[in-house]
């Protein structure tokens, strides 16, 4: 089963009876200690993007105005990183290349060290590198 609770069970999807974990607060408020002391498990951390990812896909309108897309910004937010933007730039020679713009300035490339993510319209969960730094 999919289900992440703290909860100890008999046998497959039937917690103790005799057991204070079978009330649903103490199995909400177990769960949250879990992942207060043992952190987000990366698999679990995937499993969210993709949520995301699916849900992104299937809302409509502007990228930027979508729900899945505002939280994820939010949550870039809260942990002290930023969205790198892509934009297409237009040099002196009359060439067209894409750059990532941040705050105005415009740099060809994302440093590693940064906390600089892509935006969730262009994450890929199957991309390693990317995925590293969110988690």
């Amino acid at each position: 089963s999919g289900v992440k609770l703290a909860i100890p069970f008999e046998g497959k999807d039937v917690p103790s009876r005799a057991s204070e974990f079978a009330h649903p607060d103490t199995i909400i408020g177990l769960s949250v200690l879990a992942y207060r002391y043992e952190g987000l498990r990366y698999k679990d951390f995937g499993e969210i993007i993709q949520t995301l990812r699916s849900s992104l896909e299937k809302e409509t309108g502007p990228f930027k105005q979508r729900k899945s897309n505002q939280r994820y910004e939010e949550w870039v937010k809260e942990a002290g990183g930023s969205i790198l933007r892509r934009v297409l730039h237009h040099d002196l020679e009359g060439a067209d290349s894409l750059s990532y713009v941040r705050s105005g300035d415009v740099f060809r490339e994302a440093e590693e060290d940064t906390k600089e993510v892509v935006s969730l319209r262009f994450l890929k969960p199957s991309n390693q590198l990317p995925m590293e730094k969110l988690y």
